[in-house]
């Protein structure tokens, strides 16, 4: 038990060190465009609130609270994710939704000509 310990707690630290504060997850086949917006108001105060871009298929895309490297693990967000589905030169918007915690993310899926739009709250039930 104290040697499963000795290893394990490192490489948690490692995980949490290099941890983002929110993913967005690409789980369909098509491209994607997505935008975060962060809507926190207290301390700490996010250095950037908005990110965007593209995501192929079967593709993640990680954002730090800040463009410093440290504390994403500890900070309590509240992001608002918009993702839109490419088609042509539209854009379709698939998810809008919101997410608050620690290490946020939103997984995007198309099954059965449905959008399914989850994030870690949707897996806590």
């Amino acid at each position: 038990m104290k040697l499963t310990a000795k290893w394990l707690l490192p490489l948690l630290g490692l995980h949490l060190a290099s941890a983002q504060a929110v993913c967005v997850v690409n789980d369909t086949d098509f491209k994607m465009y997505y935008e975060i917006e962060n809507r926190n108001t207290g301390c700490p105060i996010p250095k950037e609130r908005f990110h965007s871009g593209y995501l192929n298929a079967h593709e993640k895309r990680c954002h730090a609270h800040s463009s410093a490297e440290g504390d994403d693990w500890k900070i309590y967000r509240k992001d608002v994710i918009t993702v839109y589905k490419i088609d042509g030169n539209q854009r379709q918007r698939a998810c809008y939704k919101s997410v608050e915690g620690i290490l946020n993310f939103l997984e995007v899926s198309y099954v059965a000509n449905q959008w399914w739009c989850l994030d870690k709250s949707d897996y806590e039930d």
